[in-house]
């Protein structure tokens, strides 16, 4: 059976979330998303600003979300120094922040374990779409997609403000 209808929500919460980015110069970010079919069920989605395209990735297994951006030209050292505000807030509420040197740069991968007990999505079988449920955020899943929200806005400033941090493409 397909439950990607359940992680849907997830992926357009949060794509109307980054929407509400805003970047160093005041304006409004653009996003697009692009779904991916690797082990687990993801997007990559890219914030465009005036000064470039910010691309990362968001992936879910059940309870467990994973955040994943690559920094050119950086070690782990210099982007853990570099973003330590930035993912510090993130490691407060579970996000267990990792940076591993890959080449030509750093990749920034985290993982987080939401709370099993408080489902992030909830189906509401009074409508179906291609016989499934369809499925909306709870309160839980509202929270998440914000937070994750506010932690790519916080990562994209700081790649800006940060000259030496130039994002690579995934």
């Amino acid at each position: 059976m397909d439950f990607k209808h359940l992680s849907t929500p997830i992926y357009e919460g949060l794509a109307q979330a980054c929407r509400r980015i805003v970047c160093t110069d005041g304006k409004l970010a653009r996003i697009e998303v692009k779904a991916t079919d690797y082990v687990l069920d993801g997007r990559t989605f890219s914030v465009h600003t005036s000064v470039g395209e910010f691309p990362f990735w968001v992936g879910i297994n059940g309870p467990r979300l994973f955040f994943i951006a690559y920094i050119n030209g950086a070690s782990a050292d210099l982007a853990k120094e570099q973003f330590a505000f930035c993912f510090g807030g993130a490691a407060k509420v579970g996000w267990e922040m990792n940076y591993e040197p890959i080449e030509g740069g750093v990749s920034i991968w985290a993982t987080c374990m939401t709370d099993r007990a408080l489902p992030l999505v909830a189906s509401d079988p009074s409508v179906t779409v291609n016989f499934a449920e369809k499925a909306n955020l709870t309160q839980e899943g509202a929270f998440w997609v914000n937070d994750i929200a506010m932690m790519v806005q916080s990562w994209v400033r700081t790649c800006i403000c940060r000259h030496e941090m130039e994002p690579a493409p995934l």
